[in-house]
Formats: structure tokens, sequence, C-alpha cells
């Protein structure tokens, strides 16, 4: 039982690692490509497409199907890889980025500053949640090393202490899955208010523009600056800058946790 659940780990696993590391050479050679998870996904369905087909004719048992899933796969998200580059560089796609992205954060931040004490809330939450995501895991091994096991191994009935101990960790998650709530719901009204004021000084803008302006750009080109354009600003705002800071404060926590447990087993990770 436990082999089968460690082949099939590896079996279905293995793919989504292969394509992590797709992602992290793509990234590390300077080629930043926001379409990435899209190829990815096209190749994984031309390849799941090819094995249904083939599982249907040879059978369940037949090797062929997964061998030729992986290599549609590859094949299938080479050519959409092929269709995405001719696309943007042979007939200039419109990819937008700023001029300066410097100056662009900058102006975003300063966008921010009328939002402090909720930005300062939601650091608050993100700690608390890293916190106790980080002591729940803790808390389960001590579960099973210091009550688990020797109930089972002294043949006790007694419950009392499991139920409190349980509920300490049910109350860790809890908080964890508050402070989660809080900063979403914390999140929404600055997102929100940045996104009004950003579209309000557009129309703004566009009202003192020339007629020429109007004449040399489409409809459908100057209204995507009021939603995708500002669609992307808002998942900036609520989701890639949270991201961010909630990585950044669970890597100190676990880290920290870390070395308190085994400062040498810390390096050796590190290291390795």
């Amino acid at each position: 039982m436990y082999d089968k659940i460690v082949i099939d780990g590896l079996s279905f696993g293995l793919p989504l690692f292969v394509m992590a590391i797709g992602g992290i050479y793509s990234e590390r050679s300077g080629i930043t490509n926001l379409a990435l998870e899209g190829l990815q996904g096209a190749g994984a369905f031309v390849g799941a497409l090819v094995a249904f087909f083939m599982m249907r004719s040879l059978g369940a048992d037949s090797q062929l199907p997964y061998y030729a899933a992986m290599l549609f796969s590859m094949i299938g998200g080479m050519f959409y890889a092929m269709l995405h580059a001719l696309l943007c560089i042979k007939f200039k796609a419109d990819q937008r980025k700023a001029k300066d992205p410097k100056k662009t954060l900058l102006r975003l931040l300063g966008y921010m500053k009328q939002y402090i004490p909720n930005l300062l809330a939601v650091l608050v939450c993100i700690v608390i949640s890293a916190i106790a995501s980080t002591r729940g895991s803790e808390n389960i091994g001590k579960l099973v090393d210091d009550f688990i096991l020797p109930m089972v191994a002294a043949g006790s009935t007694d419950f009392a202490p499991l139920a409190k101990y349980l509920t300490g960790i049910g109350l860790i998650f809890a908080a964890g899955m508050i402070a989660s709530f809080l900063q979403q719901y914390l999140m929404v009204s600055v997102t929100q208010g940045i996104q009004k004021r950003v579209r309000d000084e557009m129309f703004t803008r566009m009202q003192k523009l020339p007629l020429r302006y109007f004449d040399s750009n489409t409809a459908g080109n100057i209204m995507s600056r009021y939603t995708s354009d500002i669609d992307t600003l808002r998942q900036m705002v609520s989701q890639s800058i949270p991201q961010t800071a909630s990585s950044v404060i669970t890597l100190v926590v676990v880290g920290t946790r870390l070395l308190s447990t085994s400062w040498i087993l810390c390096v050796v990770m590190a290291v390795t």
C-alpha cells in the first residue's frame, strides 16, 4: 500500500517538478514570461488528450499511452510557445510595460499612503497567520510523539489531555484563519480605493487629451486601459504585494523556529 502511494506520488509530482524547474531556468536566464503557466497547461492538455484516446484503443494496461502523453506534452508546449513568440515578436502583439518601472512602482506606492493604517493591520494579520501556521504544524508533531504514541503504548483510555491539546491546536489554526480572512477583507478596501482613484485620474487626464489621440487610437485600445490594465494593477495590489510580504515573513518565522530547534541542521539545510 505504501509503495503504491510513493509511486503514485512520484508519478503525479514529477511533471509538476519538471514544470517548476523549467520556470526557474526561464526566469534565471533573464526571461520572465507571464504566459509560462498557460503554455505548460496547454502542453499538459495535449498530452492528456492523446493519452485518453490511446487508452481507449489500447487499454489502460498498456504503457504506451503514458510515454506518448509525455512526448506530445512537450510537442504541444513547444508549439504553443512558438505561436506565442510569433504573435509577440513577428506581429508585435500588445505587450504593455512601464517605460520606467522604478518610477511606476514608487508612484503606485504613493497611492497607498492614505491606507497606511489598513496596511499595518494587514501586516499584523500576515504575521499572525505565519506564526499560527508554523506553530500548528509543529504542534501536530508533538501531538503524535507526546500524546498518541504514549497512549497507544500504555493502552490508556484517558482522552482528556489529548482533547485539551487538540483544542489548543484548533484555536491556533482558527486564529490563522481569522487573520487570513481579515487580511483579505482589509486588502479589498485598499485595492478598490486605489483602483477608483487611478480610474478617476485617468478619466480626468483623458478629458484634456486632443482629438488626434482618439483618432489615432481605437476605442477598444482606450477602453482596455480602464479594464485590463487596471485589473492588472488590482492583482498587483491585492495579491502580489501581500504574497511577497507573506513569503518574507513566513521565511523569517520558519527560519527562526529552525534555528531555535537545531541551528546545526538549519546550517546544513541552507548549505545543501
